[in-house]
């Protein structure tokens, strides 16, 4: 599955449910395991793997500028 996200330039905090996936009515949430500075210009991109009972850190992050 995939999706997109618009999100203003910021700074998210440590340990901020940062994403939501709801799968067969149960909730999952990503938590930033840091600080991330999201900058005007870039493209962000996150894959994450979904389990039985979490969201497992980006299995690979990058970021492009655009």
């Amino acid at each position: 599955y995939t999706a997109s996200a618009v999100i203003v330039p910021q700074t998210i905090k440590k340990g901020t449910k940062f994403i939501k996936i709801t799968h067969a009515s149960k909730n999952f949430y990503y938590t930033l395991p840091e600080d991330m500075k999201y900058e005007s210009g870039y493209s962000y991109h996150l894959k994450l793997k979904v389990e039985d009972s979490n969201i497992e850190s980006p299995i690979e992050g990058e970021e492009t500028e655009w």
